[in-house]
C-alpha cells in the first residue's frame, strides 16, 4: 500500500502478473513508435481495470521507471496514485458529453508535465448515446500525446463503433493465491483472513481490497446473498413485493445482480463436481440444497435471466421492474 493508503504503487508482485502483462504489450508498442492510442480494458467489476489504467499511467508518469515497471515512490507515481497528476483525467461514470466535451478541449493543449495525456474512462458501457457519439472522433483520430483508456465489464455492451476503434485487452481475475498473497502485501492482512477474501472475492483483487478497507462491502454481500435466498423460497406474489421493495437503487441493485450470478454460478460447479472452485464457500449448505433441488438447465436459465437483467439495466431500464422479471425467472 502506499503512503496515502490507496493500493497499487508499489513494485509489481506475482500478483499483478496479468495487470503487468497488459501494460508491457502497450509500453512495449510504445517504445517501438507504434503506440495504441485507444484502448478497452474489459473484465468483471472490481477485477483491476482502473488498477491496470492507473498502472500503466504510472509508467508513463514514472521519473525513475526500468523497463516496464514504474517505481512507485517517486512524485509522478505519487501524483498518479492520488488522481492528482496534471496529465491524468480520470472521468466519472456515466459518462456524460459536457465530460466529454471538456476532455477534449482539455486534449487539444500541450501536457502540462509529461509527455502523454493519459484519460482514463471507466464504464463506458454506461456512457450516454450523446457522450459515446461524441467521442468516437477522438478514438479514432487521438492527439498524437494522448492516450485514451476505457474499461467496460461486458464488451457486448459497449457500441460497436466504440469497441472497433480501440485495442481490446481483458482483465482476468487472479489465482486465489495470488490474490491472498497481494492482500498480505499490500493491504497487511492475515494470512487467513487474506485468504478467505481472496476465495470471496473469486480473485478478483480491487474486490478484496475494498472489501478489507470498507467493512461494510462485505455486509452488502451478506445482504444481498440472504435477499437471494428469501426470494428463492418465496412465491411469486413475494418475489413481486421483494422486487418492489429492493429495485429502487439502480447502483445498488447491479452490485445485487453480480452477487447473484455468481451464487448460482456456485450452484452449477456444484452440480458438476467441482466445489473446489466455489467461490461463496460461506454459503455452502444453501448451495448445495440449491443444487439438489434444481435441474441443470433451471440453473443455467436463471445465470441467463440474470445477465438479462444486467444488460438491461446497462441500457437504463427500470430497476424495480428488472428486478421482478429476474426474481420470477429464478427457480424455486
Amino acid at each position: 500500500m502506499s503512503g496515502n493508503g490507496k493500493p497499487g504503487a508499489d513494485a509489481p508482485t506475482p500478483a499483478a502478473s496479468g495487470r503487468q502483462r497488459i501494460v508491457e504489450a502497450l509500453t512495449g508498442a510504445l517504445a517501438a513508435g507504434r503506440p495504441a492510442q485507444s484502448v478497452l480494458l474489459t473484465g468483471q467489476p472490481w477485477v483491476g481495470k482502473r488498477a491496470t489504467a492507473l498502472h500503466l499511467a504510472r509508467w508513463l508518469f514514472c521519473d525513475a521507471h526500468e523497463g516496464s515497471h514504474p517505481c512507485g515512490h517517486c512524485r509522478g507515481c505519487r501524483l498518479v496514485t492520488e488522481e492528482a497528476h496534471p496529465d491524468l483525467c480520470v472521468l466519472a461514470a456515466p459518462l456524460r458529453i459536457d465530460a466529454v466535451r471538456e476532455l477534449q478541449r482539455r486534449l487539444a493543449l500541450a501536457p502540462l508535465e509529461a509527455r502523454w495525456h493519459i484519460a482514463v474512462l471507466p464504464d463506458i458501457e454506461r456512457a450516454s448515446p450523446g457522450a459515446a457519439n461524441s467521442l468516437l472522433k477522438s478514438l479514432e483520430e487521438p492527439p498524437p500525446d494522448a492516450l485514451l483508456v476505457l474499461t467496460a465489464a461486458d464488451p457486448a455492451a459497449v457500441l460497436p463503433t466504440v469497441r472497433s476503434r480501440c485495442q481490446c485487452f481483458t482483465v482476468r481475475p487472479l489465482s486465489v493465491e495470488d490474490c491472498a498473497a497481494a492482500l498480505e502485501r499490500g493491504m497487511g492482512a492475515a494470512p487467513e483472513e487474506a485468504r478467505r477474501l481472496a476465495r470471496i472475492a473469486g480473485g478478483r483483487l480491487a474486490w478484496a481490497e475494498r472489501a478489507v478497507r470498507e467493512p461494510s462491502v462485505l455486509e452488502d454481500r451478506t445482504l444481498w446473498l440472504e435477499r437471494l435466498e428469501e426470494a428463492v423460497r418465496g412465491s411469486r406474489p413475494q418475489r413481486l413485493a421483494l422486487a418492489d421493495a429492493w429495485g429502487r437503487q439502480r447502483d445498488a441493485l447491479v452490485t445485487g445482480l453480480e452477487l447473484w450470478r455468481g451464487w448460482w454460478r456456485d450452484v452449477l460447479l456444484l452440480q458438476h463436481g467441482l466445489e473446489a472452485r466455489v467461490v461463496n464457500v460461506d454459503r455452502l449448505d444453501a448451495l448445495r440444497a440449491q443444487a439438489a433441488r434444481s435441474s441443470v438447465a433451471s440453473v443455467v436459465g436463471a445465470l441467463r435471466a440474470l445477465d438479462g437483467a444486467s444488460s438491461r439495466l446497462t441500457g437504463n431500464a427500470s430497476p424495480d421492474l428488472t428486478a421482478a422479471v429476474a426474481l420470477l425467472e429464478l427457480p424455486t
